[in-house]
This record gives C-alpha cells, structure tokens and sequence, in this order.
C-alpha cells in the first residue's frame, strides 16, 4: 500500500524537499535507528504508524535520488503524514450485528470449554488402501451397460424373492434399475443409521471438541480406511480441519455438501454441515452469510429454525409480529436453556435502516478538489477494518478516482514536477500511477469480499481486471497441476482428492462472486475441463461415485450461467448416473 510506505513519509519529508534535506534526513535517521533510538523506530502515515528500518531508510533516499522514480511518488505524498480522522456510519448496525463469540463451541461445532490449548499437529495417519489400477478417464462417464444390466438382474431377483413389494411397484413406475438403486441405497443408508451422524463424523466432531493429537489421529485413520468417501467422511474432513484450526478448508469442505444428492447423503450429515456452516457465520459476525444459510435449511432441524429466525432478527431483516415466531422456535430446540442469550439478543433486536450494498459505513471529512478527496478516502477505505466496509464505500472511492482521472489537473502536477525536478517522465508517472490504484482497489475488494462487477467507469473496469488476472494466476497453476497429476494416474487419499478439487473450486467461486459474469466465463472454462477429467477418473479408475456425481452436480449448476448447450446436456447425463 504506497501510502503506508511513501519514501516521502518515512523519511519525515513532503514533496517540497530538496536533494541535499533527503540526503541529511536520510543520514540522521540511519544514525539513530544503529544506535537504537527508540524515537526514530516508528513514522506517522495517512494509514497510521508503521515500523521504520535502516534497509527502508536506504530504500527510500535511493528512489528519492532519482528523478523518475521520485515523480511517481509524489501524488501519494500529498496527504498529510499524518492518520486520516474516520468514522462510522454503522454504529447501530455494526453493534446489533457483531459476531457472536464461542457460538461454535455454544452450539457443539467447536472446541469445549473444557479444551485447554490450541491443536498441535495430528498423528500421522494410517495409509488409505491402495487403489486398484486406474484406467484412462473420459470426459464423459462410461460404465458397461452388460455389468449394470446383470447385476440389477441380479439383485432384482434375489429382492424379489425375498418378498419385497417395494422394488416391484417402484420399477413399475421408474423402471427395474431405478427401484434396485433406489432399495439398496435405503438398506444401505438404514443399516448405517441415517439418523445419526455416523460413526466416522461423530469421531471427527469428538476431536473437534477435545482437539488433541490422539484423537484428530484417530479419526484421520476412520477417514482414510472408508470404503468410499460420501456425505459423511466430507463432513469429517471438514471438522478435521476446524480442530486444526483450519477453518477456511473446514469451510470450503463442508459447503461442497450443497451440490450433494439428498438421496445419497444421511440428513443428519446435511443437517450436521448446515449447523456447522450456520454457527461459523454467527461467530464471525457474518449474518448476511448466516441468514442465506438458514434460510436454505431451516426445515431441516428445530435448531436450525431457530438460528434462521435469530440470524434474521440480527440482520435487521425480520417481518414485523416475528417475536412470538422465534419465542416458539426457541423453545423447540433441544436445550433451549443454552441458547437463552442468543434469544434475548434476537429478541430485542430492532429493524435496521442501514442497507449494506446501498449505503455508505466509512463517514469521512471530503476536501474540496478532486485528488484531495480521492487520496482521503483511499486512506480511509484500507485504514478500516475489511469487514467493516460495504458496497457503497467502494462504489464512492471508484467513483472519485474516476473524476480525477478525467480531469487534467493531477497530469498538470506531474508535468510542472517533472520540470523542477529536471528528470523523470510524467506520461510513465501517469501510468503507474493509474496502476497502482487499480491494483490497490482490486486488493482491497477481495480482503472485504465487495464484487466489482457491479461498478461502472474505467477505474473500477480497470480494478477488475486486475483483481481477474490474480485470481487467474492462482488458478490455473492449480488446474493445470491437478490434471497433469490425473493424467498420471497418481492418486491420493480420496479425503486429500478432495481436499485438492474444493481448494480449486473455491478459487474459482471466488473470481465469480467478486468479477461477475466475465470472471466467470474465464474461470469456467479450466474449472470444467479439470473437474470433468477428474470426475471421470474417480468414478471410473477410483470407484469414488459419490464424488464424482457431487463434481459434476456443480459443475452443472455453473454451465447453466456460461455453458454450452452442449456441455450442460453432457453434465446432465452424468448426473444422472447417480451415485
């Protein structure tokens, strides 16, 4: 950020300086940082303190020295050294909606209060059995149609004379293979226990309440050792990852389980992931993301009505007469004494008037001429906190760059500049100047996750791309790896297949939800090629179908924005090969 490390305010100094004042203040400031000055250590900023060090004083005389260089500091030194004065126009919104702290650990999805420590690193799990010999995958799933038909045949006899009506009335209505597929997966799903969380989750919730090193082991070995990694050992990956206080991989892991087949998933894992999900976004103070998510499962549990209605409330988004409906769900949960602060805090919420993609948090003191105003609320901007900042702000910090940059006052400074200083180009000043604000602007959009496909004008057109062109770059080193490791046929624990499959997939959602349509027709592209490859070779080499069917269900939601008609009607046929 080129405010916070402008040779200018790190040697005390203002553009108006001359050669022989950078040379003696560079030198004095050398001097006392070796003999431990504790005064010379910190310099004042437009964005607040920063550590100062020799190498940076050294640094900074060595740009100033040269003209070029020096020029393109210039604009960003026209600020003060000193902080910008913010503050907030969400006060009311900010303290009805701040994060609720423990609600993880409040609602079971985190570590007891009784845990003592942070996570060390996990015993080294048991080896996964081996894969059989892969085969080379194909876009498009194939399985022979001879063993399906004889084994359905198979099975369709020995169910029917068991005596179980059941598969005759469905194959009357759907066909022989549907009602056998349909059967078996409920006696499967039944002998299990689909009403309970199953043994593997409920080891991996175990050690994310007692997060210690045997039992995160264990429940690694319990992972690695299923015969096929479905619904549930996703759900136990995830709540690995949380023990290791990983929670962005807990989070990527469990919402993969949004494009899972209900049929093929327990409802206690769906509901379980729902939960976890719900509570991680309450703690983080994330309600916008927490109401979405109950209102997607509320049904699916007394619990999860009530977080849906409570979130609400919070958000400021609740209908009027909603008091007696989350006093009702409340007392439905389970232990509703425990969640009597979260109620009381839902309930005295009030409705907010405060829009977060409409108005403005950052309130700021604005001079009058256009680069002033622009330099100030780019301070104010990467000064506040990420999660503090909306919509609104980014749209009004685009919009005064976008006045500078069309008017010619800022290039008439850089031209009078370059003439005193008798050096440096301000064409080559001007450009990296835009530059810098561009990247700048794409930076601090991903840290506050603000889409800028929704702003018009150049800046924000150029911010974009940018901020596409990074993702890219952390994308498709990442593609590329993965299928060059398929086409190899070097296969890893199906947990750590996944693993790799939702880090790409999140990079991917990423460059959609902040760049829009056009990130993702870029992104979807790659996404599709690597992720069909590697469906592919899961169902047909790994024998993994349930993953398979859960790449290609996303997949498939996505072509349908930027797909193909070809491609959606290809992903459809896999998708209806089940799981």
């Amino acid at each position: 950020m080129r405010l916070g490390e402008s040779p200018f305010f790190l040697l005390g100094l203002t553009p108006a300086c001359s050669r022989l004042e950078v040379e003696r203040e560079g030198q004095k400031l050398m001097a006392m940082l070796e003999v431990g000055m504790e005064e010379a250590r910190r310099y004042p900023t437009p964005l607040g303190e920063r550590e100062r060090t020799v190498e940076q004083v050294r640094q900074a005389m060595a740009d100033l020295r040269d003209p070029a260089r020096r020029l393109g500091e210039e604009l960003w030194a026209m600020l003060p050294a000193q902080p910008v004065p913010l503050g907030y126009a969400d006060e009311e919104a900010a303290r009805q909606r701040r994060p609720l702290v423990g609600a993880r650990t409040l609602l079971g999805w985190g570590p007891s209060s009784a845990a003592v420590g942070a996570p060390a690193t996990p015993v080294p799990p048991a080896a996964a059995p081996a894969p059989g010999a892969a085969k080379t995958p194909q876009e498009t799933r194939t399985r022979e149609a001879t063993i399906f038909g004889a084994s359905a045949l198979g099975t369709s006899v020995v169910l029917a004379l068991c005596g179980l009506p059941l598969v005759l009335a469905v194959a009357a209505g759907g066909g022989v293979g549907a009602g056998v597929w349909w059967a078996t997966r409920r006696r499967t799903a039944a002998a299990r226990g689909v009403g309970d969380l199953g043994p593997v989750a409920a080891a991996a919730r175990e050690a994310l309440r007692n997060p210690d090193p045997p039992l995160i082991g264990r429940a690694e070995v319990e992972i690695a050792h299923l015969a096929r990694l479905e619904g549930e050992g996703i759900l136990a990956a995830g709540l690995l990852s949380a023990a290791r206080d990983d929670l962005p991989q807990a989070r990527l892991l469990i919402e993969s389980l949004e494009d899972a087949e209900p049929l093929a998933t327990p409802p206690a894992v769906l509901r379980a992931a729902a939960e976890f999900l719900l509570a991680d976004a309450l703690e983080r103070g994330d309600l916008r993301a927490a109401t979405d998510i109950g209102r997607r499962h509320a049904e699916r549990s007394p619990l999860l009505r009530f977080l849906h209605l409570a979130a609400d409330r919070l958000y400021g988004v609740y209908l009027a007469g909603a008091a007696a409906e989350l006093q009702d769900a409340w007392k439905r949960c389970p232990e509703p004494q425990c969640l009597a602060g979260l109620y009381e805090r839902a309930r005295v919420a009030t409705r907010l008037r405060f829009d977060d993609d409409e108005d403005r948090a950052i309130a700021v003191q604005l001079p009058t001429d256009p680069l002033g105003a622009a330099l100030v609320l780019h301070a104010a901007c990467h000064r506040a906190p990420a999660t503090r900042l909306r919509r609104a702000d980014l749209g009004l910090l685009v919009s005064a760059w976008d006045r500078v940059f069309s008017a010619g006052e800022w290039q008439r400074i850089l031209c009078a500049r370059a003439a005193l200083l008798g050096g440096g180009s301000p064409d080559e000043a001007a450009t990296a100047f835009r530059d810098t604000v561009a990247r700048e602007l794409a930076a601090l959009a991903r840290a506050a996750a603000l889409p800028l496909s929704s702003l018009k004008g150049p800046t924000a057109e150029a911010a974009a791309y940018r901020l596409r062109q990074t993702l890219l770059d952390e994308f498709e080193p990442a593609a590329q790896a993965l299928r060059a490791r398929v086409d190899e046929q070097r296969a890893l624990p199906a947990a750590d297949e996944w693993r790799a499959w939702v880090a790409l997939r999140g990079l991917a959602l990423e460059a959609v939800r902040l760049t829009g349509q056009e990130g993702h027709r870029q992104v979807f592209a790659p996404l599709h090629a690597t992720g069909s490859h590697l469906s592919a070779w899961l169902y047909n080499a790994r024998h993994e179908s349930y993953l398979s069917n859960l790449i290609d269900r996303g997949l498939l939601s996505q072509a349908f924005a930027v797909g193909s008609d070809a491609t959606v009607e290809r992903l459809e046929q896999n998708v209806q090969l089940g799981v």
